[in-house]
């Protein structure tokens, strides 16, 4: 589902390989270096990384069952903790997403958890948000995790924080 703005843009193509690559693991075929590979030469590329952090976090959406392959999860993980130290919101913003539907895995549980008591410490507004929209929408987020992050956001400077942190608390 790619339009023309790809191929009008400078989005490298590393951005359509990494999609053709989560095609063919979905289809159970074995291409877990080439999307290893392919992720390692985007890092100075902030519109590639963009595009890549969006395909990849829209691939996760299509169904809660959706895993990686083991050996490529680790490759993701490190580079979504790569990607939440650049200054682009937008790809902070798709980090995020990928970290919470990481979860899927029981093994990334804890690591996850810890680093998005991290990220609500650290991060601003943007990512905190995203952090409160989906706090509650996957099981593998703690309980003692879920509450840190509110107690924060009760409290943080950031009205709109605040106010989003209201919304999203159950009653």
């Amino acid at each position: 589902d790619i339009d023309n703005t790809m191929f009008l843009s400078n989005i490298d193509t590393i951005s359509l390989k990494v999609a053709l690559s989560l095609l063919q693991i979905s289809m159970n075929d074995n291409c877990c270096t080439d999307i290893m590979e392919e992720l390692s030469y985007i890092q100075d590329d902030i519109a590639t990384t963009n595009s890549v952090t969006s395909t990849i976090k829209e691939y996760l959406e299509i169904d809660n069952k959706i895993k990686f392959p083991e050996n490529v999860e680790i490759v993701i993980i490190q580079n979504v903790l790569q990607w939440l130290q650049l200054n682009n919101v937008d790809i902070k913003w798709n980090a995020t997403h990928i970290l919470f539907m990481l979860t899927r895995s029981a093994e990334n549980e804890s690591f996850i958890n810890n680093k998005i008591i991290n990220l609500i410490d650290d991060e601003g507004i943007y990512v905190k948000i995203a952090i409160l929209r989906q706090i509650y929408l996957y099981d593998g987020i703690s309980e003692s995790t879920r509450n840190y992050v509110i107690s924060k956001c009760e409290n943080d400077p950031c009205y709109v924080v605040r106010k989003t942190c209201e919304e999203i608390k159950p009653k």
